[in-house]
């Protein structure tokens, strides 16, 4: 309750306008009057309010004790909040974001800050950015995990050397999960971490980078599964005259856990490569991403796995009209000799609008997948220690997949949008009773009296 009317009364007083400063006339001084002849005056900080309705609800269906379970859950909601930000010239920048919402379900409050300092070329050389989120639930929510958290995070980045075409950065980070009933699905943590990029500037011909990163997570409760991990990635942008464009992105990570008795240290590499390339009216597309993960030592929970997602497609249109594309996706996922190992294909398409006051996408995929074993895994036995037989069971069956997508917004006045946001994704299983189904809709009512500039 304390922390409601805290962001609430953080709303209030930051609506309110500036006080004149004594000594000034009227007028408060301009700090940067002195400096170079490129700090011009800047120009005065900007607040805009918005409030907002809304409605969420979540479907899902699935089998339980032979018999069709159904669960919703739908939250009706208002919300307001506020933001405000620093004029665009001058060294300073500040942006800040303030939010609370309150529905039948939950409440939620944000606070999003940033600072940031420009050089005389508008490098960004120091950079600041917070973030801090609660909830509180309804006692009657419909909601499994319902325990009131606290998340917040503090990134602090530099650049100590740049040149006209590559930069040098360096960021710590640090964040906390807090909750006020702790378990094992919630768990609380602390993070820290620190990290050093290199590589070219932003409106370089081939953007490119690498970057190095060392963080650790502490868990006040459960003290044995801490861990630290370093990461290294690196990712590279490439175009040619003939409008052929490569997008390269890796990242390697090493996470070592501090009792690899209840989980085993691990390496994680994840790639992402996309490309397009012109062919007639429009686009050949191609975009591929793999996981790929190794642990030190293997059990029935956590087995080396190999995911490999693609999609091959062509995209034609104006998207500031009707922008059409049409695709084959394929899946794979080999683990071993767990019956999880599959393959999926399916065709995918979709179109999107963005230029007038009614736009969005839609995406559309239908397809099979196929488990490479037949049968379960047994749970209990895989983890009981004298070989016993468990009641526990996890199957696996061949299905069917429909998946709807769907994203748009209404501009209907100057001041006033409608959002909305709905999927469903139906599976019929070889074995009906393992059919499942998951939908989601989300729609919004927003109004702000102005935008930014």
């Amino acid at each position: 309750m304390r922390l409601r009317r805290a962001f609430l009364a953080l709303l209030v007083v930051l609506s309110m306008p500036a006080a004149a400063q004594e000594g000034t006339g009227g007028k408060a001084p301009d700090p940067y009057e002195n400096l170079q002849d490129w700090l011009t005056p800047r120009s005065a900080a900007r607040w805009i309010p918005t409030a907002s309705v809304g409605f969420d609800a979540l479907l899902h269906t699935y089998p339980l004790a032979m018999t069709d379970t159904t669960e919703t859950i739908s939250e009706a909601f208002a919300a307001v909040g506020l933001e405000g930000r620093s004029g665009r010239v001058g060294p300073h920048r500040w942006r800040l974001q303030a939010g609370f919402s309150f529905g039948n379900e939950l409440f939620r409050e944000n606070l999003k800050a940033q600072w940031k300092y420009l050089d005389e070329r508008r490098v960004t050389r120091w950079r600041l950015d917070g973030d801090l989120a609660g909830r509180q639930y309804q006692e009657d929510t419909g909601y499994s995990l319902a325990s009131n958290n606290l998340e917040g995070r503090l990134t602090a980045r530099a650049v100590p050397w740049v040149t006209q075409d590559h930069l040098l950065e360096l960021r710590l980070d640090t964040g906390l999960m807090e909750y006020s009933n702790p378990s094992a699905l919630e768990v609380r943590h602390r993070d820290a971490g620190a990290g050093v990029q290199y590589g070219s500037r932003l409106l370089a011909a081939t953007p490119w980078r690498v970057a190095y990163r060392f963080a650790g997570r502490a868990y006040p409760d459960s003290a044995v599964i801490d861990r630290h991990t370093h990461s290294l990635e690196g990712d590279l942008e490439w175009r040619d005259p003939a409008g052929l464009t490569l997008h390269l992105y890796h990242a390697t990570r090493r996470r070592l856990i501090r009792d690899e008795g209840l989980k085993p240290s691990a390496w994680m590499h994840w790639s992402d490569v996309s490309a397009q390339m012109p062919a007639g009216v429009g686009d050949v597309y191609l975009d591929v991403q793999s996981e790929i993960w190794r642990y030190d030592e293997e059990s029935a929970v956590y087995l080396d796995s190999w995911q490999l997602d693609g999609v091959l497609g062509y995209r034609w249109g104006d998207l500031m009209r009707a922008g059409w594309r049409l695709g084959l996706a394929v899946e794979n996922l080999a683990a071993g000799d767990s019956p999880e190992t599959y393959t999926q294909l399916g065709l995918r398409g979709g179109v999107e609008s963005y230029g007038t006051d009614l736009n969005g996408s839609l995406q559309v995929e239908y397809g099979r997948r196929h488990y490479h074993q037949t049968g379960g895994w047994d749970l209990l036995n895989d983890f009981s220690n004298d070989g016993s037989t468990g009641d526990l069971e996890f199957t696996y069956s061949d299905f069917h997949y429909f998946e709807i997508w769907l994203m748009g917004g209404w501009t209907i006045s100057k001041n006033l949008r409608l959002d909305l946001m709905a999927s469903y994704e139906p599976e019929s299983h070889t074995e009906q009773d393992d059919d499942v189904s998951l939908g989601y809709a989300s729609v919004r009512l927003v109004w702000h009296p102005r935008s930014w500039p």
